[in-house]
């Protein structure tokens, strides 16, 4: 129970964050201010993506021989496996390392369309599209 009640409080103050933010910024658009476009594609190999900001691959990723079943590190390709959906987190415990999913139809190279702001080029959502 403690750990969703967290999950909820985190949400809510990501929510309250991110309209404090859109407010300082002015970003709340109207969809016709929006325009999407294929950024590039995924290549997947191992039937699941993983979604992190690439400075934790250099400081928290974890190199260990494969065994799905006895992942030591928490951001780690085992991890990723034994997870196969959801949060990855830090050492620490806290969310934020990385989110893993499964890949649709398993391995190949899937599409990545951006959501961009026409005013402003900054990227409002990314979606891969799986099927």
């Amino acid at each position: 129970m403690k750990i969703k009640k967290q999950k909820t409080e985190d949400v809510k103050r990501r929510k309250k964050y991110t309209k404090v933010v859109k407010k300082m910024l002015g970003v709340d658009k109207l969809k016709e201010d929006l325009y999407e476009e294929e950024i590039g594609v995924i290549g997947v190999d191992s039937g699941q993506i993983i979604v992190c900001d690439p400075c934790y691959i250099d400081s928290s990723w974890e190199k260990e021989e494969y065994d799905e079943d006895n992942a030591k590190y928490n951001f780690s390709y085992n991890a990723c496996c034994k997870k196969q959906m959801g949060q990855l987190n830090f050492d620490a415990g806290h969310a934020g390392v990385a989110v893993v999913t499964p890949s649709g139809f398993g391995d190949g190279l899937y599409p990545v369309v951006a959501t961009i702001d026409k005013n402003s080029g900054r990227v409002k959502s990314l979606r891969v599209e799986f099927f």
